[in-house]
């Protein structure tokens, strides 16, 4: 009795099926990698591993891959990469896969990838990966299809005893447990979510909808700006000014993005907490941004706020500001106010780092200066 399939690519399925004289129910582990198959609702059943990389097929729908599911309720581990399926029309009951503890899907149409979440319910699933090859239907997609998956995402968070969750422009990412850098799919749990398109708004609202009010205890986030129109959007800034747990804020090398950053910041807009009040580090690039800029800020934030406890104390800052050699810097590294940086040196709770890059590698020399009010 077969009970594992794996088929490479360039592999002649039809001529492995028929050695199976079409009996496939007794299949448990199935994994296709570009091959083409004659698709039928009830093919496969019984499944714990469902594997499809790059395969199509006369009668692959979506009724095809539901049909597949609803029939495997043991189904541990489901992985669909770098496919076309054709939608159906018929909608499904939902599929409840008590020990599916992982779902693979990349290289899909959004379309597609909402039409699956939108049927399953997973109450032990750890591990969600997701990349689609369009971004239009992202906002379904995370606040329609995943809702189902949000209490399961805030009890990790919880059981872990903390996470980290990052976001930045196309992209989401939320890990628990122990954080490995080097791997950290090899943590407990994680989500993550791709898209090709822009789709900063929809994931900054996903953050504040499953996280906003989950116990801030053991929550690092992230939040990267990249593209030199973010913090011009309405919308974006407003859920910005919202998300009370951000502890990174990191400016990405483009034009006006650490400058605008800086500026986000120390815009306090009356508001008697300021933004982002657990901040405790941040990463701008000194070519964009002027000690003078950074100082101000800083000033906004701490007189405004003082560090003597209370709802609006901010959290102590780590400020890293790195220079960039480029051939026509729009701020000359030797045009530092090394007396402005000594000023924002002197405030209390702060740490100031600047790290100079040498022209002539980016990874060789670096030169770091660091005060620190304990020193």
């Amino acid at each position: 009795m077969i009970e594992t399939l794996h088929l490479p690519s360039n592999y002649d399925p039809p001529t492995a099926l028929e050695l199976l004289r079409n009996e496939t129910h007794n299949i448990r582990h199935l994994d296709l990698t570009y091959t083409k198959i004659h698709w039928a609702r009830s093919m496969f059943r019984g499944l714990k591993y469902l594997g499809l990389c790059g395969c199509g097929g006369d009668g692959l729908t979506t009724d095809v891959i539901l049909d597949i599911l609803a029939n495997s309720p043991d189904l541990e581990d489901l992985k669909i990469n770098s496919m076309t399926v054709l939608e159906s029309d018929t909608s499904s009951n939902p599929i409840v896969l008590p020990h599916l503890r992982s779902i693979d899907l990349q290289g899909l149409r959004g379309d597609l990838v909402y039409h699956i979440l939108r049927y399953i319910e997973v109450p032990h699933c750890q591990r969600i990966k997701i990349q689609t090859t369009s971004g239009s239907e992202l906002v379904q997609l995370l606040e329609q299809s995943i809702v189902l998956f949000e209490a399961l995402f805030r009890d990790l968070h919880k059981e872990s005893g903390g996470s980290q969750l990052s976001a930045q422009s196309g992209m989401l990412q939320w890990y628990t447990g122990d954080i490995n850098p080097s791997n950290r799919e090899h943590t407990q749990s994680f989500f993550t979510v791709r898209t090709r398109l822009p789709s900063f708004a929809p994931m900054l609202r996903w953050i504040e909808r499953v996280f906003g009010r989950a116990d801030p205890e053991g929550l690092e986030v992230t939040i990267r700006i990249s593209g030199e129109t973010v913090l011009q959007d309405p919308e974006i800034t407003s859920v910005l000014r919202r998300l009370r747990s951000v502890t990174t804020l990191w400016a990405s090398r483009s034009i006006r993005n650490s400058r605008e950053t800086v500026g986000f910041l120390g815009n306090l807009d009356n508001d008697l907490i300021p933004v982002f009040p657990s901040l405790k580090i941040l990463r701008v690039f000194c070519n964009d941004v002027t000690p003078e800029e950074i100082f101000e800020m800083v000033q906004n934030r701490f007189t405004a706020h003082p560090n003597q406890g209370g709802r609006g104390k901010p959290s102590d800052l780590e400020i890293i500001a790195e220079t960039i050699p480029v051939t026509t810097p729009r701020m000359p590294v030797g045009s530092l106010s090394f007396a402005v940086i000594t000023q924002i040196r002197s405030m209390a709770g702060l740490r100031f780092t600047l790290v100079k890059r040498r022209a002539s590698t980016w990874r060789g020399g670096m030169l770091a200066i660091v005060w620190d009010n304990e020193q």
